[in-house]
């Protein structure tokens, strides 16, 4: 396995990063893709997949070492203004290293400043990842037809500029370097901007 490296950052993926992120899920290998999306999928489906994502205001995190994506978060809005869906996957050489969490908090951090109420998460029963990851978060489970669906209350922010809609990435950043214990003058910015 792996070790993360000072060569790897989580940064907010944008249009130029369809490659990045199309390279991701069709690096992963079959149990991993039936994980993430609950079904045997093709590769043109996950091709489709990734236009799609960004074609809908998903906003998509992403671990980036050595110019490659290792890991990433999706979040979504879904059904209303206060819903969104998140998503997780993270390649199997690089799990159980905290980039589940890390990504998470992003996710929520995000979720709050899009004024999300309901943050919801659907994976197979035998993710036991997953709910692990929804657990740790204090999420509630239920079972729905042979699936787990988390549930996840974003807390609100614990400072007022994150209601700021447009300072919710620079918030993000910072909070992903407390995480990742780094600081700005020793490793330069985690955003990678």
């Amino acid at each position: 396995m792996p070790h993360l490296t000072t060569n790897g950052r989580i940064r907010l993926l944008g249009s130029a990063d369809k490659h990045l992120f199309r390279d991701h899920l069709l690096r992963l290998d079959p149990e991993t893709k039936r994980s993430r999306f609950a079904m045997l999928v093709s590769d043109t489906f996950l091709e489709a997949y990734v236009e799609t994502s960004f074609s809908l205001d998903t906003v998509i995190y992403g671990y980036i070492e050595d110019d490659t994506l290792r890991a990433t978060s999706e979040l979504r809005r879904v059904a209303d203004a206060t819903s969104g869906e998140a998503a997780f996957c993270v390649e199997s050489d690089w799990r159980s290293q905290g980039l589940g969490t890390a990504l998470m908090e992003l996710v929520l951090i995000a979720a709050r400043a899009q004024g999300y109420q309901h943050i919801y998460m659907n994976c197979l029963a035998t993710n036991r990842s997953m709910q692990a990851l929804a657990r740790k978060f204090s999420a509630d489970l239920t079972f729905e037809s042979g699936d787990v669906v988390a549930h996840l209350a974003p807390q609100p922010a614990e400072v007022e500029a994150a209601a700021t809609t447009s300072r919710w990435p620079r918030l993000a950043f910072d909070r992903l370097r407390v995480l990742l214990g780094l600081s700005e003058r020793e490793h330069g910015p985690a955003s990678g901007t």
